[in-house]
């Protein structure tokens, strides 16, 4: 799952355009990529038309939660976000994941990732002193990860990225900068990166069985998968 400042507005323009009996129709190229990473990610689906996108359940979930989060003053406005901010992204899962089998305490390396991101707090226990540990909202966006199956499709240019790209891990500063590839991947869950400043990427056990499949064929179409 990957949402950064666009992903985060086009999820919150969906909403809005479809409180108000509109369709979210997105017509401009350069406009459109977080739109169809989000729906690869079957947090958006495609609408009447290939330029039509509405919330999927999984979706709409997402963006209730983040508008709470963003009532209550646990994160700023996605509009005031740095670009290159990672909201949720293959290491954000990974600590939640972590924390919640942890009993829910995240540990004091990871506590600021998280809470920078709205999902950890701080807790006082009597007997215990003061805990760091996942919050709600952590927790449901874990939920939302687990129960939401993102859509494969390799493009022909994707699966040729795909093949000569080093599996990993390795330092995402030798990543291959191609377009919008490594998002695309990423919603697709097919690389993931290291906590918590992402410098390091892997192939997923997914990633590396479509790297095995693209090396061992001649794409014909524009899909391959």
């Amino acid at each position: 799952m990957l949402i950064k400042k666009e992903h985060a507005l086009a999820l919150l323009n969906a909403k809005s355009q479809e409180e108000k009996g509109l369709s979210c129709q997105i017509t401009v190229k350069s406009e459109s990529d977080p739109y169809i990473e989000l729906e690869l990610q079957n947090l958006l689906e495609q609408g009447n038309s290939p330029v039509e996108f509405v919330l999927t359940y999984a979706g709409r979930n997402l963006v209730y939660l983040l508008e709470e989060m963003i009532q209550k003053g646990l994160i700023s406005h996605p509009s005031e976000w740095d670009e290159r901010f990672r909201w949720i992204g293959s290491e954000v899962i990974a600590v939640i994941e972590a924390s919640i089998k942890s009993g829910n305490l995240t540990g004091e390396k990871v506590f600021d990732t998280l809470k920078e991101r709205g999902f950890a707090q701080e807790i006082h226990e009597e007997k215990k002193g003061w805990l760091k540990e996942i919050n709600e909202y952590g927790k449901s966006v874990y939920e939302i990860y687990k129960n939401t199956k993102p859509r494969l499709e390799i493009s022909k240019e994707l699966a040729e990225y795909i093949s000569t790209m080093p599996p990993g891990p390795a330092e995402t500063k030798f990543l291959p900068v191609h377009g919008r590839n490594v998002e695309i991947m990423e919603s697709m869950r097919l690389i993931s990166f290291s906590v918590s400043n992402s410098d390091v990427y892997n192939l997923s056990g997914l990633g590396l069985a479509v790297q095995k499949t693209v090396q061992t064929m001649t794409p014909a179409l524009d899909t391959v998968i």
